[in-house]
């Protein structure tokens, strides 16, 4: 029996060093490590500051591919977060983990995934979704705007990429509810994505809705957000705006617009931009993010940098910035925020 049962763990060890052989997958990933400075005054809470280490993303993951033949390729992947600075992950491949069919007609993809602003958005932040600054503060679904904005993550899914003609790309995502019980619509989503690049300009729109659970819970009401900007390069300096609007059912409306530049200097990139966002009707909803930051390649995958943030909260609103938002506590009504990084970032 012991024979026989390291006989077959060896077997499943050839034919798994096999397939790896055989087909196209890459270990890959990101660590990303520094210090931060965060300050929290304002409101009617006692000011406090701390001191940390953080991870602002990192992650590793496997892909791979098989081609098929006549233009069609199969592929996958699998992405999972986690936090050096103390070894601990979430879920198994808590980013993304999906498989995929794509040819001459373009790529149809189904599984946990990332939904079409996340791309569009890492194209027109200048932070790149990344530091203290990015757009996901104020613009996308957090514990602090009781989701009034654009969705990260969707699982159950099927995403279809176009593509690329004439400079346009084209993403649809459909996330099925899978309820058995009612509100059997509930986090049923949908998802378009439109990009357009020609030389030096860059512009995209998307446009999320989806059913989204009442308070109390028993129903769900509708949650639509529209997102829409553009980046200009001009060489010397890039030029980043972008505009947003949700509408909650039974709500009222929510918008906001980012306006930011990056810019070449001293080897580095400088990157700075300004977020803005309120709640239409109802006074202290207002919130502000402020940054400016500086990220120098020290060689093709390994980058250093710094951000300095100051999140204006209005006397309602209680938003954080990332990534300390991760580890602490919501700020309290009103309460404004500081943040000050220092980081390096590997890619491997």
């Amino acid at each position: 029996m012991i024979i026989r049962s390291t006989l077959a763990a060896g077997l499943a060890v050839g034919l798994s060093a096999s397939a790896l052989a055989q087909g196209n997958v890459t270990v890959y990933g990101r660590i990303d490590m520094g210090l931060e400075m965060v300050q929290r005054s304002g409101g009617d809470a006692p000011s406090d500051s701390s001191g940390r280490m953080f991870t602002d993303t990192s992650y590793w993951g496997l892909r791979g591919s098989e081609d098929m033949g006549g233009g069609m390729k199969a592929y996958f992947k699998l992405e999972s977060g986690f936090n050096p600075n103390d070894g601990r992950g979430g879920a198994i491949f808590n980013r993304e983990s999906y498989l995929g069919l794509s040819g001459r007609l373009g790529s149809l993809q189904a599984g946990h995934q990332f939904a079409p602003a996340v791309t569009l958005t890492g194209r027109l932040d200048p932070f790149q979704r990344s530091m203290n600054g990015l757009i996901q503060n104020l613009m996308q679904t957090n514990a602090g705007n009781a989701q009034r904005g654009t969705f990260s993550q969707r699982q159950n899914a099927v995403q279809y990429i176009s593509p690329t003609m004439q400079g346009f790309t084209v993403r649809a995502l459909y996330a099925f509810s899978e309820q058995f019980a009612e509100p059997r619509a509930l986090n049923r989503s949908r998802a378009l994505g439109l990009e357009y690049a020609n030389g030096p300009l860059y512009s995209a729109f998307s446009y999320e809705s989806s059913e989204i659970a009442t308070v109390p819970a028993g129903g769900t009401r509708r949650n639509d957000t529209y997102l829409g900007g553009l980046t200009y390069d001009f060489e010397v300096v890039k030029l980043h705006g972008l505009y947003m609007r949700n509408n909650l059912e039974h709500a009222p409306g929510a918008h906001g617009f980012m306006v930011g530049a990056s810019a070449p200097f001293a080897g580095g990139t400088v990157r700075a931009s300004y977020t803005w966002r309120t709640l239409r009707g109802e006074d202290g909803q207002d919130a502000s993010v402020a940054a400016l930051g500086y990220t120098y390649p020290l060689s093709k995958r390994t980058m250093v940098y710094t951000s300095l943030a100051y999140l204006d909260n209005g006397r309602q609103a209680r938003y954080a910035l990332w990534p300390s938002s991760k580890a602490a506590s919501l700020s309290a009504p009103g309460q404004d925020v500081r943040s000050l990084q220092v980081g390096m970032r590997h890619m491997f």
